[in-house]
């Protein structure tokens, strides 16, 4: 909301895009799906990096975890989309304990729902971990993950969009995770340029919720095939990391 506030505050100086030239899939630097899909037969490749620092606190140990995926995402049809991941390097102080690995490759679908029966952008998904990985080995959870979703999006301005997503992720013989993820994608000045902010909220089981900010933003080269953004994960509590670094490079044909 610093984020509506702030924008709210400045005049735009560009005419505002259209209504469907900024329709992400996801908003991977601040953590958030959205409820667009891509159009039939297109197909987007992420690369993305991720840098978690967690300091000492309480029983937990001061540790980073470092990640680089490589994803790939095809619209099967204008309101269904299909999603690969595969995480080329995951690095964790205790590779013999870890939960995720390069052996976790995630496999999603999201389906739109037709406006014909909502009045809103409305999607829902799942998405799953193959059991390819070795945890002994540091290769990743020996369990599959499954994590249903849904997610809605929202244009308050023709420059803002507000972007909520609600998920769980569910594995044998752990206890579950749920979450709710609220973001603003604002473009003030112009389709190339987004300001992000995002407010990440995660709980597993009856512990105490994670809760973290992350501003983020995106630029999109003005043929718009290619895009860079960065998000800078903050915790607002002992639970939530302390900071971190989330940068992704896209790329659509």
């Amino acid at each position: 909301m610093v984020l509506a506030a702030l924008v709210l505050a400045m005049s735009p100086q560009a005419a505002p895009p259209p209504a469907d030239s900024r329709r992400p899939e996801e908003l991977e630097v601040v953590r958030t799906k959205t409820a667009y899909t891509l159009k039939a037969d297109e197909l987007q490749v992420d690369g993305v990096l991720s840098f978690i620092a967690f300091d000492d606190k309480g029983n937990r140990p001061e540790f980073d975890l470092t990640s680089f995926t490589a994803e790939a995402t095809y619209g099967i049809t204008d309101w269904l989309t299909g999603e690969i991941e595969i995480p080329l390097l995951h690095l964790d102080p205790d590779p013999g304990d870890t939960e995720s690995g390069i052996g976790d490759i995630a496999l999603e679908l999201k389906a739109a729902f037709s406006r014909n029966l909502v009045p809103i952008d409305l999607a829902a998904g799942i998405r799953t971990t193959l059991t390819t990985g070795d945890e002994d080995r540091g290769l990743g959870g020996d369990n599959s993950i499954f994590m249903p979703f849904a997610a809605v999006s929202y244009p308050f301005l023709p420059w803002m969009t507000g972007h909520g997503e609600v998920y769980a992720i569910v594995e044998e013989d752990r206890r579950p995770f749920h979450g709710l993820n609220l973001a603003a994608d604002a473009v003030p000045w112009g389709p190339d340029l987004s300001l992000l902010l995002a407010f990440n909220v995660r709980r597993q089981g009856s512990d105490a919720a994670a809760w973290s900010i992350v501003p983020g933003a995106e630029y999109r080269w003005p043929e718009k095939s290619m895009a860079f953004a960065l998000g800078l994960p903050i915790g607002l509590n002992s639970r939530a990391e302390d900071f971190g670094v989330i940068a992704d490079f896209q790329i659509r044909l």
